[in-house]
C-alpha cells in the first residue's frame, strides 16, 4: 500500500487517535443516551382583539447558539453545550414557529402568515427577532436581542427595540441542567411574545384593543425599550 492509500489510512488513524484522546468530549460516553429537548408555547398573560395579518419573518441566532446541542452555561467567552443534550428540532426555525403561534394566541382575530409568502397573501406587518443571548449565565437565563416590525406594503420599518431578560433557573429533576435551561427559555419566549404583541397591536392601529400587561415575577427582570 503506497501513495494516496497510505495518506488516507494515516488520516483515518490520526482522526481515531484524536477522538480517543478527547475522553468523550466530542461524543457522549458509551451507553449514555442522547436526550432530546423541545420548546413549548407558554400561555399569554392576557389577550386582546386585534384582527391583523402578521408574519414572523425570521428568528435569527448568534453563532454560538446555531448548534444541535443545548447551551447550558456560559462563563465569559466559554460556553458549555453537552453532546448528550440536544434540540429535537433546529432551534432557529422552532423559535420562529413558536413566536408566530404565541403572537396569534395573544392577538384574537389575527392571521399568522407563513414566510416566505405569496404576493397575494402578504401580511400587513412583519416581525424579525435577533437573539444575541439565549443561555444561562450562572443561575440565571439571559435572553438578549433586538426586535423589528416592518410595514410590508410600505416596505419600511415602523418599530425597533431591544429586550434583555434575566430569568432565574427553576430546579430540574436530578441534575438535568438542560431541562432547566429549556424551561426558562419557554418562559422567556412567552414574556417576549406578551410584549411583542403590544408592539404589533400599536403598529396595527385603532382596530386593536388595550395593551397586554406583563406578569410580575421577582425572579425575572425584563428591559424592553423601543429604539
Amino acid at each position: 500500500m503506497s501513495g494516496p492509500r497510505v495518506e488516507r489510512a494515516a488520516v483515518v488513524i490520526l482522526a481515531a487517535a484524536v477522538l480517543a484522546g478527547c475522553g468523550g468530549s466530542l461524543l457522549p460516553a458509551r451507553g449514555e443516551p442522547v436526550r432530546l429537548y423541545a420548546l413549548q408555547a407558554v400561555a399569554p398573560a392576557q389577550r386582546m382583539a386585534c384582527p391583523v395579518r402578521f408574519s414572523v419573518r425570521d428568528a435569527r441566532l448568534a453563532g454560538h447558539l446555531e448548534r444541535p446541542e443545548v447551551v447550558v452555561a456560559r462563563d465569559g467567552p466559554r460556553i458549555e453545550a453537552p453532546l448528550g443534550a440536544q434540540w429535537a428540532a433546529p432551534l432557529a426555525p422552532e423559535l420562529k414557529r413558536l413566536l408566530s403561534r404565541a403572537l396569534a394566541d395573544r392577538l384574537d382575530g389575527s392571521v399568522p402568515v407563513a414566510h416566505p409568502w405569496r404576493l397575494e397573501d402578504a401580511p400587513r406587518l412583519a416581525v424579525t427577532v435577533d437573539f444575541d443571548r439565549l443561555e444561562p449565565e450562572g443561575d440565571r437565563l439571559r435572553a438578549v436581542g433586538v426586535w423589528r416590525i416592518a410595514d410590508v406594503a410600505a416596505g419600511r420599518g415602523i418599530d425597533v427595540g431591544r429586550f434583555d431578560e434575566a430569568l432565574g433557573l427553576a430546579d430540574a429533576p436530578g441534575t438535568d441542567r438542560a431541562a432547566a435551561t429549556v424551561a426558562a427559555i419557554d418562559v422567556a419566549l412567552g414574556r417576549l411574545a406578551d410584549r411583542l404583541a403590544t408592539r404589533v397591536a400599536a403598529g396595527a392601529g385603532a382596530d386593536c384593543g388595550a395593551s397586554i400587561l406583563p406578569v410580575s415575577d421577582s425572579s425575572s427582570t425584563f428591559t424592553f425599550v423601543p429604539a
